[in-house]
């Protein structure tokens, strides 16, 4: 699915006279994260909200898992 390889979104950045709406892209400038990129950092941020103080966390594990679950939510949402 190459959907997930494009930018999550391209932020307005500006709004000229004409009603036109630029972006990061509109300068051949970095767009930002892509799908797959932005939705991994979520679910790990909110793993990692919800880990009592006292928990052992493998980094590698979680950074695994989160885009492998994004992964698949990304894949479903496609269809």
């Amino acid at each position: 699915m190459e959907n997930i390889k494009l930018p999550a979104f391209p932020l307005p950045l500006v709004g000229n006279a004409e009603g036109e709406v630029k972006d990061a892209s509109d300068w051949g400038g970095n767009v930002g994260f892509t799908k797959l990129e932005l939705a991994s950092l979520m679910i790990a941020a909110g793993w990692l909200g919800n880990i009592p103080p006292d928990t052992t966390v493998v980094r590698k594990d979680l950074a695994e898992s989160s885009v492998l679950v994004a992964k698949a939510i990304l894949e479903e949402a496609n269809k």
